[in-house]
């Protein structure tokens, strides 16, 4: 399905309704997506749609690609958080390097005349006292099913720090979408209660 080129700034376009209304909701109200089906039904153009819409609206991306064929044109992309991540360690490394920043965000709203306590208020306030907003940042982790068994499935550490960013991450403008076959809570552990969508 060929997503409309004028989508409004602000907001995501994920689809269209059997009665052909299109879903889009604010990157606000986003939260965390779910992506599931069987091979070939479509969950790799779906991410790329996403990450193209988050890229228009000057979104930084994590992204996870351990097949290296969904997000391959947007290696060295400027609003790329860190480089794509290849590999189930990388998946890892790029999720630590997620929560990492919610530390650093954290820490800035705290100094932050007001205490805010969403990205929203945060950056309203930013912009009033001359200081540089935050950007949002969408981690997009394909082949998820794949890279979660090869990490320990549901109670290894890439699925307990996935939960951590699950409950932590909306806050600081960090979301995740996952492209999966499978999505037990064998799998991928407490993570699966944070998805708003799926």
């Amino acid at each position: 399905l060929e997503l409309p080129a004028d989508i409004p700034n602000g907001m995501v376009s994920l689809g269209m309704r059997f009665n052909g209304q299109l879903i889009s909701v604010p990157w606000a109200k986003l939260g965390h997506l779910l992506i599931v089906g069987m091979t070939g039904s479509g969950k790799s153009s779906l991410l790329r749609s996403i990450a193209l819409q988050a890229i228009r609206n000057g979104i930084q991306l994590a992204l996870a690609d351990i097949d290296q064929t969904t997000f391959a044109m947007l290696d060295g992309h400027p609003l790329l958080f860190a480089p794509i991540a290849t590999s189930p360690q990388a998946a890892l490394d790029l999720i630590s390097k997620a929560l990492g920043e919610c530390d650093r965000r954290a820490a800035m709203y705290k100094s932050m005349p007001g205490y805010p306590e969403n990205i929203d208020e945060y950056n309203g306030l930013a912009v009033k006292s001359g200081k540089e907003p935050f950007p949002r940042i969408l981690v997009m982790l394909d082949e998820s099913s794949s890279v979660l068994k090869a990490m320990g499935g549901g109670s290894g550490e890439l699925a307990g720090k996935l939960a951590e960013l699950g409950w932590r991450g909306r806050k600081f403008g960090v979301h995740f979408v996952f492209g999966a076959q499978e999505f037990t809570k064998d799998l991928v552990g407490s993570v699966r209660e944070q998805v708003s969508y799926s």
